[in-house]
């Protein structure tokens, strides 16, 4: 399978792997190129589409993907926890490109730039990497305002940051919880 042949080549840090028939000789060459071609190629493309998502459209698109994905690993017989860990990933991507999308509006609405440090923290099955394909939102924002700062400021841009975030999880298929 191609993921054991990717997990001994991580293990023994190699990026070739000789292919041997029963006897033990050699019948070619499998490079770590040619496997992330046939591994990952629609994990990547997912993870790509994501990045680049402008609107959450595209990421709906993006996360409408995720069975696809899913069944095909699944058909590697890779294990249902590494399946549900990739799924996760792909949710929490999903929710950082969301917040980036908020982000831009706030800018391009005339709202400036958080007005204090902040963390957006994904919780939850996808926190914990064990989201199945119908995951919702658990997110939290964790904030660190200067000692001096206008709390009712930073809870009003939060409030709409927050809002905005996930209407766009919603609409791009990560409902609300």
């Amino acid at each position: 399978f191609v993921y054991r042949a990717v997990g001994r080549m991580n293990r023994l840090n190699v990026r070739h792997l000789p292919v041997l028939d029963a006897q033990g000789r050699p019948l070619g060459m499998l490079t770590a190129r040619i496997l992330l071609a046939l591994r990952s190629r629609q994990a990547l493309a997912l993870g790509d589409e994501i990045d680049v998502a402008a609107d959450a459209a595209a990421l709906k698109a993006a996360h409408d993907g995720l069975p696809a994905l899913a069944r095909s690993l699944l058909a590697e017989d890779i294990p249902a926890t590494t399946i549900t860990a990739v799924i996760a990933a792909a949710t929490r991507d999903l929710t950082a490109r969301a917040a980036d999308l908020a982000l831009a509006a706030m800018a391009s609405d005339g709202k400036g730039p958080p007005p204090c440090r902040w963390c957006l923290a994904v919780l939850g099955s996808a926190g914990r990497g064990e989201t199945l394909l119908a995951p919702d939102q658990d997110n939290a924002l964790i904030l660190d305002p200067a000692a001096d700062a206008d709390a009712a400021a930073i809870d009003t841009w939060f409030v709409e940051f927050a809002v905005r975030l996930n209407a766009t999880l919603d609409a791009a298929g990560v409902p609300f919880c």
